[in-house]
């Protein structure tokens, strides 16, 4: 009796799940392309299913899905805020014993590239701020909850709220000037707002090229 009952249940998950056609995790249909790994380009309606690291591209009434292994860059326009998101694929380790390749979205590309990552909370209902457990701060981004930030140095990735302790001793060693900087815009270097301040005024002071910013791993 117990194995019909879970079996019917998983045979409603897949009837949904074809039903809808996508998981719930998915960005909605948007013009873009997809670079693969071997350069070549995909155009079409581009995808990003953020709860599994998939991105699916749909040109000519076909649909295929690639992963973080086979894709090196991709992008998608959104059509109603009218803001061009652009994702790389980075090795990763979110567990010291374990590394591998995920999606990162750009949010500041240079020398020094700013990056977030949706993490497990899908989304923000700042009516029901107990499913965040967040109640003191109810009023709180969705950009700030539902993401983790990361900076991408010479070759590695930070996590953003180790900057002061990881990020931070690094920069100062290229250039000392940078305190004075801070000191004069009032910076908060444990805040992400003012990190993307900061990152974008080193960009700006070494000139970089957004081209050069990543490198295939």
């Amino acid at each position: 009796m117990k194995k019909n009952i879970f079996a019917l249940i998983a045979l409603c998950f897949f009837i949904t799940a074809a039903q809808a056609g996508k998981p719930a995790t998915c960005t909605p249909w948007q013009p873009g392309m997809i670079i693969l790994n071997d350069q070549s380009i995909l155009k079409g309606d581009i995808s990003y299913d953020y709860g599994h690291d998939l991105v699916m591209h749909r040109a000519d009434g076909k649909t295929k899905t690639f992963t973080t292994r086979q894709v090196h860059s991709f992008s998608h326009f959104d059509q109603d805020t009218q803001l061009l998101h652009q994702y790389v694929s980075l090795p990763y380790a979110p567990r010291r014993h374990k590394q591998a390749k995920a999606f990162f979205e750009t949010v500041l590309q240079g020398d020094i590239s700013y990056l977030r990552k949706h993490n497990r909370y899908r989304s923000f209902d700042a009516n029901r701020p107990q499913r965040l457990a967040i109640t003191a701060h109810a009023r709180m981004s969705p950009h700030i909850v539902c993401y983790d930030y990361f900076v991408y140095y010479k070759q590695q990735l930070f996590k953003a709220k180790a900057f002061n302790k990881k990020v931070l001793p690094l920069l100062l060693a290229q250039d000392q000037h940078i305190k004075t900087y801070i000191k004069k815009q009032k910076l908060r270097t444990y805040d992400i707002g003012d990190q993307i301040v900061l990152i974008e005024h080193l960009n700006k002071q070494a000139k970089s090229t957004p081209a050069t910013a990543y490198q295939s791993e």
